[in-house]
C-alpha cells in the first residue's frame, strides 16, 4: 500500500490591516512556498509571502473596483431614465 505525502499548511499570521485588506483570502505557507486560498480553493502560490500578500491585494482591489464600477454604471442608467 502506497503513503500518499501529506503537505502540511501553516495559516499565516499577517498584520491586522493587511488581514483585514485582503479578507476573504487566507495565506498559508506549504513546505517551501507561499499559497493564498479562498473558501479552500488555491488562487495562486509564490516563493515569497510579501509576493504573496500584495497579489492578493490587487486581487481585493480589483474585485472592488469591479463592484463600484457596475454600481456606477446602475447609477447612471437610473439618471437616464429620470428615476434619479
Amino acid at each position: 500500500m502506497q503513503q500518499k505525502d501529506t503537505q502540511l499548511k501553516r495559516l499565516i499570521k499577517v498584520r491586522s490591516d493587511i488581514s483585514a485588506s485582503i479578507y476573504p483570502i487566507e495565506l498559508y505557507q506549504v513546505d517551501d512556498y507561499f499559497t493564498a486560498e479562498e473558501n479552500g480553493v488555491e488562487l495562486f502560490r509564490f516563493k515569497s509571502q510579501h509576493l504573496c500578500s500584495i497579489k492578493a491585494k490587487e486581487l481585493i482591489r480589483q474585485r472592488k473596483n469591479e463592484i463600484n464600477a457596475k454600481i456606477m454604471q446602475k447609477i447612471n442608467e437610473l439618471k437616464a431614465q429620470g428615476i434619479l
